[in-house]
């Protein structure tokens, strides 16, 4: 082995082992990560009777997909197939009971502060960093995984049960990163647990894209000397890390972004509504908001109907504060300076939300899941030296500084837990929620329209029809007010009404299925057999994976006495949801009605064992075996 070679591998060895956390000022507090998890589980004890709102319904509520966790395969038709068997689990466990849910939702987000606390305790007793640091790098971790743990702005990702894909996410990341330091110490195996905790993270959520630049960087500016040096000493580990982008072609998320053929997409440069260039002009005053409500958490909200900004002159302001901001953290990743870092790790992991990618929605508090670390890191390291230097720096005075340090940091999560629990009450129920918007928001036509929905949902029909009403005046071009207001209307029995909102809901949006389906109903009542039939199909020709309107096509061909086709139909409803009461009765019907008993009488049966009590069914089911028997 050649002298160079050796002295390079001792000064390698010097680099792992200041990757250990310092072991000065730890001071043995072992009971950090115990304070860690009683904290976590304090803040949220109140959100396990938290409701399925919003996105909850379409992706719980309503999904036949999670209803069958064995064989795992279907799940992995998904873009987040990891959330989908996360679901799937709880489904099995405990139905469409939130307690599950929510338990699974804290769970993960405990486990993401404990490995954020692991991780920042080895970084910050890395050599780069300050000796003062360095020696007080536990306490520091503690203090910044505290706060990050207890934020309100956190409970979007953790009682919003649909974005534990978020929380999910942030853990896989944060375990990447982990694995890195635990690697540059000497253990290579914790290589391995990086670059499959990576992999887990782009089967969640495509945010994940960014984690191998955010570890070069790291591993560039505090753990090697400098980017070249990074790749020479963990080569085969980049290449296993960047492999992992692979897992996104796969799922389809990298194709869906990049596509410019989707006219319907919410996501990416197909974005019908959206440019690319409007969306980065809007991003920063959204920035500057996300900074806001991490330092004073008031006004948070689940949909704050945040414009567009289309005219330059409206983002200069907000633009040149981030420009700033961007520009010195790259100034400091090129001096390999820790701060670098700590901007890099705001900027990168939320570059696939908030830089030019067009999303449907500019702003969503989960989306400082992660961010949301290294504010509170700057947070902790200025209290800390505040309380130092007025200490004065005594060595007498070092049990002293740090008790008062620790007392602000606990009083400042003392403040920020008493908000979480707050918030956590709004989402006790729909109403609450959507009430909590509209005061925020009034002049928000998905808000309201979302708060009609909450009304109607407890009973108070007349003002739900109200808000469906305030939605339409505040955009006449809303598609979905008009699609209730014309099943309340049909529900009122008034069907000529009825049809009147939902051709505009579908005029609004061709491509609304749901809106289509309904008017197909309406139709069929109103004995427009053709009509309904084009409508049906129509909307199972936009979306058929609804079942509802492949069976409502089936009745419809029933009664046009086309039983074959009837038959059909509802066979596809059954396939969309196997559950559906009356698929099967119906089935068997048209089944009999060709004359094939045998199998009418296994369609009859099968209703039977979904709804024991179907009279309707038992009379048909011995009917069929009768002139099965005949045959």
């Amino acid at each position: 082995m050649s002298a160079s070679k050796k002295n390079r591998e001792k000064r390698d060895d010097r680099r792992s082992a200041a990757a250990e956390p310092a072991r000065a000022g730890a001071g043995g507090k072992r009971w950090f990560p115990v304070l860690l998890i009683l904290a976590g589980a304090a803040v949220y004890a109140d959100s396990f009777d938290g409701a399925f709102v919003f996105d909850n319904q379409l992706h719980i509520v309503e999904s036949q997909q999670i209803r069958t966790l064995f064989p795992p395969w279907h799940l992995l038709d998904h873009r987040r197939p990891v959330v989908q068997v996360s679901l799937a689990i709880n489904y099995a466990l405990g139905k469409l009971e939130p307690f599950g849910y929510h338990l699974f939702n804290i769970a993960v987000h405990i486990l993401a502060g404990l490995t954020l606390f692991g991780w920042l305790r080895r970084t910050l007793a890395l050599e780069r960093c300050s000796p003062r640091v360095r020696e007080a790098a536990p306490l520091l971790a503690f203090g910044v995984a505290l706060l990050w743990l207890v934020h309100p702005l956190q409970t979007q990702s953790v009682t919003y049960v649909i974005q534990r894909g978020e929380s999910m996410m942030g853990l896989f990341y944060l375990l990447t990163m982990y694995g890195l330091v635990r690697g540059a110490c000497g253990s290579r195996s914790w290589y391995a647990l990086s670059v499959a905790a990576c992999a887990m993270g782009m089967g969640t959520k495509a945010v994940m894209v960014t984690a191998p630049v955010m570890v070069l960087i790291f591993d560039a500016v505090l753990l090697s000397d400098g980017w070249v040096d990074a790749w020479r000493r963990r080569r085969q580990f980049y290449l296993a890390l960047c492999s992992t982008w692979g897992v996104l072609f796969v799922l389809g998320v990298a194709q869906g972004v990049l596509a410019s053929d989707r006219p319907s997409g919410m996501v990416g440069f197909s974005h019908p509504d959206i440019t690319a260039w409007h969306y980065l002009l809007t991003q920063p005053a959204v920035l500057l908001r996300y900074v806001q409500l991490s330092l004073v958490p008031v006004g948070q909200s689940l949909d704050y109907g945040w414009p567009i900004v289309k005219q330059f002159g409206a983002a200069v302001v907000p633009g040149l504060v981030i420009v700033a901001a961007l520009s010195g953290t790259v100034y400091a990743i090129i001096r390999r300076h820790p701060l670098g870092v700590v901007g890099a790790w705001f900027f990168v992991v939320l570059a696939p939300t908030s830089s030019f990618i067009p999303i449907q929605d500019p702003i969503y508090e989960h989306r400082m899941y992660l961010s949301l670390a290294s504010i509170m890191l700057v947070v902790v390291v200025a209290i800390f030296a505040l309380v130092a230097r007025s200490s004065g720096g005594a060595s007498g005075d070092e049990r002293t500084s740090r008790a008062v340090f620790l007392a602000f940091v606990v009083g400042l999560s003392g403040a920020f837990g008493t908000a979480t629990a707050l918030r956590n009450r709004v989402y006790e129920t729909p109403l609450r929620m959507w009430n909590d918007v509209v005061s925020k928001n009034p002049n928000g036509e998905r808000a309201r329209y979302n708060l009609g929905w909450a009304l109607q949902q407890a009973g108070r029909r007349d003002e739900a029809y109200a808000e469906y009403a305030k939605a339409i005046e505040i955009n006449p071009s809303f598609s979905l007010p008009y699609n209730n207001l014309g099943m309340a209307k049909l529900e009122a029995g008034s069907p000529n009404e009825a049809e009147v909102f939902l051709r505009s809901a579908v005029e609004h949006d061709p491509l609304f299925a749901e809106a289509w389906g309904n008017l197909g109903t309406v139709l069929a009542q109103r004995g427009a057999l053709d009509d309904a039939r084009k409508a049906l199909k129509k909307s199972i020709e936009i979306d058929p994976t609804i079942a509802q309107p492949h069976f409502n096509l089936g009745l419809v061909l029933a009664r046009s006495r086309a039983f074959e086709q009837a038959g059909n139909a509802f066979r596809q409803a059954i396939a969309c949801d196997p559950l559906l009461p009356s698929a099967n009765y119906n089935l068997g019907h048209a089944l009999a009605e060709q004359g094939r008993f045998a199998e009418a009488a296994q369609a009859f049966e099968q209703e039977l064992r979904i709804n024991p009590g179907h009279t309707g069914a038992a009379q048909m089911l011995a009917a069929a075996k009768r002139r099965a028997a005949e045959q």
